[in-house]
């Protein structure tokens, strides 16, 4: 095989790691099936068993510190179980939908197998947190070690998947979060595509809807729409990012999460206006499992939760046929277990001491001045994504609309779109200005874009169901193009044709950097302490570097191009206390030859140790071709 397929590929290592993730995703889909009851979207099957995962491991953690293993085996025999009960009562387990997209996936699966974590969340608390599972079976609590993360109280609802996972294939999977991303956002494809067919066939849901084949609405999905349900959230996805798809970041799972939620709260309201009482109920029980996966996964989720409700309750209060108090009486079926998950972990917090969550500063540190600024740079933010902020007006258009009329499903879906899309921002407006991201982040609207991507789902469907009401109207009376074939081909295709883009992983100074920290790590004790210079770059080397020296040398400190003066700023370093042992410098600059007093020749990285009052090389690595 030609190295340049060959390098793409994953090795037996990391296919082991591979079947871990899909075998653990496979118990968590089971253990969900048979939670959500016979009347389930099976698409929703991971969602609802992840919420499984979150509360069983967070009540027996939190109430009596049970060990995590025990209660892996625990819900490994849940999971069992589980499979047992669908194959008596269903005689069968499921549809076959997932499977469907799962197979057409593995092309893209393979390629994420043999991905290496590169990017800044990840290497700082998402990895970290998930290590820290691994090596003491339990969150982080009181006599336990501190954790090394920079968010050790996040909500752990990726990293328990991550755990589980790891736990089977005896290693920690550093790319299973990954693994799950994809699977999750593969869910979520078949939900969008759900959507599209439930309005191409509406009010007629056992029409025949052809995507080149033809499958009823109430059956599995066919090969061809399986097809589109990967298409669409890859390659027809206007938030989607490869170096947060493809990551342990927990951006795409909110918007998997929050996707599920606000769809099936949709549905029910529609159900609620059909008079489907059963099926309003089951609806609602799905919605409070999606919802409580939703809140596991990051603190500030709750928000997303509450304008997902704020949405819901606007539709009632203006759709005769609904009403607010048929909603209301959901509200225990889609609350309790959200605000039981929400609650355990504010109790872990405050009774375990754990630190580093989300956090606004006190009043008198606001940064009202810089509202006009910080709201200017979200719309110049927003305006260069087009197709985002086209669909999303859409949404507020047709959402206004159905504030003065509510005629239809649609008018409900884009009202719940336009509630989150307007609420969210408003939110992440506030975490500006009250300082959370200090005054760099207000000025710059730091990560502005990938906190719109939570959104990305819900805007999904609602476009799925735009155009479908399109094509019914006015395509597919007069044409039905067989196009399955040539969406299967895409999606088979098309991550190899792009395996450079999804491994970008495979960057030469990424794997420079791991190959050099993993050396340095080699070389240095746990009782040395080594600061890191790397004054060109912006850090993003510097994380891969302090990740990769876990169980080494400590790190003193670090220097990157945001601490000019570099000089003054490596003086400092270098006469902190407990002073550092070593130095690393990536990247050489004239400030960093006078003040180790060293020639530092362009071209390499370089490791120093300080003897006799002064700084020696102690080893040197050349700069691969083509990255400086």
């Amino acid at each position: 095989m030609p190295n340049a397929i060959a390098r793409y590929l994953p090795d037996a290592t990391d296919l082991i790691g591979l079947g871990a993730v899909l075998a653990c995703a496979f118990a968590v889909h089971m253990v969900g099936c048979a939670l959500a009851g016979r009347k389930r979207m099976g698409e929703g099957g991971l969602i609802y068993g992840w919420a499984a995962v979150s509360l069983l491991f967070t009540t027996l953690s939190v109430v009596a510190h049970v060990p995590f293993t025990w209660i892996a085996l625990l819900f490994a025999a849940a999971a069992v179980a589980a499979a047992a009960t669908l194959l008596v009562r269903e005689r069968g387990l499921g549809d076959a939908s997932p499977l469907r997209v799962l197979l057409l996936s593995l092309p893209l699966l393979l390629l994420v197998a043999g991905m290496t974590p590169t990017q800044w969340d990840e290497m700082t608390h998402w990895l970290p947190n998930a290590r820290y599972l691994m090596e003491h079976d339990s969150f982080p609590r009181a006599g336990l070690p501190a954790s090394p993360s920079v968010m050790p109280g996040y909500p752990h609802g990726l990293t328990l998947l991550m755990y589980m996972a790891s736990r089977l294939a005896g290693r920690l999977i550093e790319n299973s979060g990954a693994l799950f991303n994809v699977l999750l956002l593969l869910s979520a494809g078949l939900l969008t595509v759900r959507a599209l067919r439930g309005a191409l066939a509406r009010r007629d849901e056992t029409a025949h809807v052809k995507l080149g084949l033809s499958a009823p609405f109430a059956e599995a999905t066919g090969w061809g729409f399986a097809a589109l349900a990967v298409v669409s959230v890859i390659m027809l996805n206007p938030t989607f990012v490869q170096k947060i798809v493809f990551t342990s970041y927990a951006d795409v799972s909110t918007g998997v999460a929050l996707g599920f939620t606000a769809a099936l709260g949709w549905m029910m309201l529609n159900a609620i206006a059909a008079g489907e009482t059963d099926r309003t109920r089951a609806l609602a029980w799905q919605m409070g499992l999606a919802a409580t996966a939703l809140l596991n996964i990051k603190q500030v989720n709750v928000v997303l939760l509450a304008a997902t409700l704020a949405g819901m309750g606007l539709v009632a209060l203006r759709d005769s046929r609904i009403g607010l108090r048929p909603l209301l009486r959901q509200a225990a079926r889609i609350l309790v277990l959200p605000a039981a998950i929400y609650l355990l972990w504010r109790i872990q917090l405050s009774t375990q001491a754990t630190s580093g969550e989300f956090s606004v500063q006190p009043v008198d540190k606001w940064l009202l001045h810089m509202i006009p600024e910080t709201l200017a740079l979200m719309g110049l933010i927003l305006a260069k994504k087009g197709a985002y902020l086209a669909l999303m007006l859409a949404a507020v258009a047709f959402g206004a609309r159905g504030l003065w009329r509510m005629r239809d499903e649609f008018d409900r879906l884009a009202l719940i779109t336009a509630t989150l899309f307007v609420g969210y921002n408003a939110f992440l407006l506030f975490t500006y200005v009250t300082g959370a991201f200090g005054e760099y982040g207000a000025r710059h609207a730091l990560s502005y874009w990938r906190y719109n991507t939570h959104l990305g789902i819900v805007g999904l469907v609602f476009g799925a169901c735009g155009i479908a009401l399109l094509w019914r109207r006015y395509v597919m009376q007069h044409y039905r193009p067989r196009l399955a074939w040539l969406v299967i081909a895409l999606v088979v295709v098309l991550p190899l044709a792009l395996a450079y883009k999804v491994r970008f992983d495979l960057d030469k100074r990424y794997v420079y950097v791991h190959r050099v920290a993993a050396e340095i790590s080699r070389m240095l004790s746990p009782a040395e302490r080594l600061l890191v210079l790397d004054a060109r770059d912006d850090g993003q080397y510097q994380v891969i570097l302090r990740y990769g020296m876990y169980g080494s040398a400590k790190i003193a400190g670090e220097i990157n191009a945001f601490h000019r003066p570099i000089a003054d700023s490596l003086r400092r370093g270098l006469n902190a206390e407990p002073s550092p042992t070593h130095v690393w410098v990536h990247d050489p600059v004239p400030e960093a030859e006078t003040v180790l007093g060293v020639p530092l020749p362009a071209g390499s990285s370089y490791l120093l140790q300080r003897r006799n009052g002064g700084w020696r090389i102690v080893e040197s690595w050349p700069h691969p071709a083509d990255t400086r």
